[in-house]
């Protein structure tokens, strides 16, 4: 998929100085993470932190009003529904 970690949207959004990134990955393996890039260089993110579902997020400014509750979500897609 190539939205996942280090893939097409990653590239093109730390290329394009997108201040947050946040991947929601319900197909990772194990515990599904929400992933938070910031501070772009302008060829890749120089902070990254990873949150497993059921956890909260807190974005950062201009956004630092919203928390991500994660708990809500759906759980893992299964394989076979893939």
């Amino acid at each position: 998929m190539n939205d996942r970690k280090r893939g097409l949207k990653y590239t093109a959004y730390a290329n394009g100085t997108i201040p947050i990134y946040l991947l929601i990955d319900p197909h990772a393996e194990g515990c599904p993470p929400m992933t938070l890039f910031t501070e772009p260089t302008g060829t890749r993110y120089t902070y990254e932190r990873v949150v497993p579902f059921g956890k909260e997020l807190r974005l950062p400014e201009p956004f630092d009003a919203v928390v991500t509750d994660s708990s809500r979500f759906a759980g893992p897609v299964p394989a076979w529904l893939r």
